[in-house]
């Protein structure tokens, strides 16, 4: 009985540490505006499309280990416990995504204040006001 009991502490310390999010359960780090204000609207949409492609690609191999711990759990949990210890393997791509995300946003931020059409601000950006001084 004790040998389980480890193993389930070793089981739950595995869980809390090797699941790895969805990237749209990431939230945005913030990412101060400042440093895209010098750059024209077609320099703005540029870093957009390859902050998105960027985006676009960590989102697709954050959801495929997602997915691959959300599978190893079901396994460990159901059939082989030794599973689980497989779980932080994957490799969580959180912070680059939220660093992105943020980006994105503070580039967002500065095309709505300099009237680019780039992308889709949020609409609470948007409602919230740009928080951008200055001239465009």
């Amino acid at each position: 009985m004790h040998l389980r009991t480890k193993l389930r502490a070793v089981a739950a310390a595995t869980l809390a540490v090797g699941c790895v999010k969805p990237p749209e359960a990431i939230t945005p780090q913030y990412v101060s505006h400042i440093q895209y204000q010098s750059l024209t609207c077609e320099q703005i949409a540029e870093e957009h499309a390859r902050l998105s492609a960027r985006l676009t690609e960590l989102s697709t191999l954050q959801q495929e280990n997602a997915n691959t711990d959300a599978a190893l759990f079901t396994v460990g949990m159901l059939l082989f416990w030794p599973a689980l210890l497989a779980m932080p393997a994957t490799v969580d791509r959180k912070g680059e995504i939220a660093r992105l995300k943020g980006e994105q946003e503070a580039l967002d931020r500065v095309a709505l204040h300099k009237g680019c059409l780039i992308g889709q601000p949020d609409a609470d950006t948007a409602a919230a006001g740009t928080g951008i001084s200055g001239a465009p």
